[in-house]
């Protein structure tokens, strides 16, 4: 385990500065970042939120280039940083020509795209866009499904979703209660039945608690050695060099 444990991969984080309600200084940047890896995380993809029309919409050149002044603020050769992205839904064929513009990117150049929805409102488009980004050839990774209202009341919902090729990321801090029990509760559900593929930090800021830690404690008791180390380091690695991600075995279906 103590291996696993400093080679874990986080594909869900903010902690590029100054583009989005993450990190506010290069300052910040890197104390996150000395966090997660005094944690065991040695590869991060710094996923900054993309928000048409809103403040959140720096291109994919403007971040590279902050990402080059982080990598070289933190000199640490431990620990690999990769750009993505964290994009709000949208109509998929505009994703698709965000994606061809530049304006946004998949992580670390991969089939993969994170994507996240509104926490308490349904899109009626939602099958569409994940079905227009699969005719792209993009794979959706959805964004912590377990804050999303709509699958808290309707756990059923969630097959919506993994009927396409997408892939479900939880947050780590969910585990805890860290979003509120209706999370935490679904969040015990997804694994149980094994519809999760990646478990990531979310990292906006550094806390002054020990939510994080508490839940990585929590994971592992429940997970096991084998689960934990598929959710935190195989499959993010396999999304980091482009390999296939297995879908989640689906037990069954109560479909309302």
């Amino acid at each position: 385990m103590d291996t696993i444990m400093n080679n874990l991969i986080d594909l869900h984080n903010h902690s590029l500065p100054l583009v989005d309600d993450g990190a506010k200084s290069l300052e910040e940047a890197v104390k996150n970042i000395k966090y997660l890896s005094e944690r065991g995380f040695k590869h991060i993809c710094l996923t900054s939120h993309y928000i048409v029309n809103t403040n959140y919409n720096s291109v994919v050149k403007t971040r590279q280039g902050i990402l080059e002044k982080l990598k070289k603020e933190l000199n640490d050769d431990e620990v690999k940083l990769y750009l993505g992205n964290e994009v709000f839904i949208n109509n998929g064929k505009v994703l698709i020509n965000l994606l061809k513009s530049g304006e946004i990117t998949t992580l670390n150049n991969s089939r993969y795209l994170l994507v996240e929805f509104p926490l308490n409102q349904k899109l009626r488009y939602i099958q569409d866009v994940i079905y227009e980004l699969n005719e792209a050839g993009i794979i959706p990774i959805i964004a912590h499904p377990e804050r999303y209202s709509y699958i808290q009341e309707n756990f059923s919902k969630i097959y919506e979703f993994l009927d396409f090729d997408c892939r479900l990321q939880c947050n780590i801090k969910s585990i805890e209660g860290y979003y509120g029990r209706h999370a935490k509760s679904l969040v015990k559900k997804l694994l149980k039945e094994g519809l999760v593929s990646i478990i990531s930090t979310d990292l906006h800021h550094i806390k002054d608690d020990n939510t994080f830690d508490k839940s990585m404690k929590k994971l592992k008791r429940m997970l096991g050695k084998s689960e934990f180390e598929r959710l935190l380091v195989t499959n993010p690695q396999k999304v980091l060099n482009n390999e296939e991600v297995e879908m989640p075995s689906v037990k069954y279906r109560t479909i309302k």
